[in-house]
C-alpha cells in the first residue's frame, strides 16, 4: 500500500524531469558529445556539490540586501545536503527492510536514524533561513507568481522534516499512527509538486552547468560563441 503509490509518484516525477531536461538541451542547441569524457563531468559534478554558482565571485551574492552576503549559500547548502542525507536515509532503511529483512523501528545510532535526523535538521534550519531571507528581500525586481511557488516549496519541504522529525520522537507514543500520516501525505504533496516546483531549477541548473563545462572543453565551440 505505502510502496507501489511512492513508486508511481517517484516514476512520474522522473518522466516528467526527463522530458523537461530534453526539451531544455534542444531549445539551447544543444548536442551531447560521446564519449563526453570525464573531466567534463567530474568538474560538472564539483560544480554542483559545492553550489559554486551561489558564491557570487567570492564575496557572496547581494541578497537579500545590498551587500554581499553567504548567507543564502549557507542555507541553500543546509537545505541541499540535508535533502540529499534524508535520500540516503530513506534508501538504507528500504535496504534493511527489503534486503536484510530487518524490520523498523531502527535504533538511534543506525544508520538510517542518523543520516535521516542530520538531514531532517538541516532541513528545517535550511528552510527557516531561506524564508526569512525571502521575507525581508527586495520584491521590486522579482517575479510575483515565482515568489508563491517559492513559499509553497520550502514550507512544504519543511514541514515534510519537521514531521520527519516527530516520527522519531513520538515513535513510541500513541500518537505515532496520525504523525506518520501526516508525513506520508506530506511527502507525496512534495512529490506531486517536484516536477513543477521550485525543486525543478535543480534540474536545469545542472544541465546549464555541464552545457558551460562542454563549451569550454571545445575550442570550436567558444569560438562560435564569442
Amino acid at each position: 500500500v505505502m510502496l507501489f503509490p511512492a513508486l508511481g509518484l517517484t516514476l512520474y516525477g522522473g518522466a516528467v524531469w526527463m522530458i523537461g531536461g530534453v526539451r531544455f538541451w534542444k531549445d539551447t542547441e544543444g548536442e551531447l558529445p560521446c564519449p563526453m569524457g570525464f573531466r567534463v563531468l567530474a568538474q560538472t559534478a564539483g560544480d554542483i556539490l559545492n553550489l559554486k554558482w551561489l558564491r557570487g565571485g567570492g564575496r557572496g551574492c547581494y541578497y537579500p540586501k545590498a551587500h554581499a552576503s553567504q548567507a543564502r549559500r549557507l542555507y541553500h547548502s543546509l537545505v541541499y545536503y540535508g535533502f540529499l542525507s534524508a535520500t540516503v536515509s530513506t534508501s538504507l532503511a528500504a535496504i534493511y527492510q527489503d534486503i536484510l529483512h530487518k524490520l523498523p523501528p531502527y535504533s538511534l545510532t543506525s544508520a538510517p536514524v542518523l543520516f535521516g535526523s542530520i538531514g531532517g535538521v538541516a532541513i528545517i534550519v535550511g528552510v527557516a533561513g531561506l524564508v526569512v531571507l525571502k521575507a525581508t528581500c527586495d520584491r521590486e525586481p522579482a517575479h510575483s507568481p515565482s515568489l508563491g511557488l517559492d513559499y509553497l516549496f520550502l514550507i512544504i519541504l519543511g514541514l515534510t522534516a519537521l514531521s520527519g522529525m516527530f516520527t522519531l520522537l513520538f515513535r513510541e507514543s500513541n500518537a505515532m499512527g496520525i504523525i506518520l500520516t501526516l508525513h506520508l501525505g506530506l511527502v507525496a504533496a512534495l512529490f506531486i509538486t517536484v516536477p513543477y516546483g521550485k525543486l525543478v531549477h535543480s534540474l536545469y541548473r545542472s544541465l546549464a552547468i555541464l552545457r558551460h563545462h562542454l563549451e569550454q572543453s571545445q575550442p570550436h565551440r567558444k569560438a562560435q560563441v564569442h
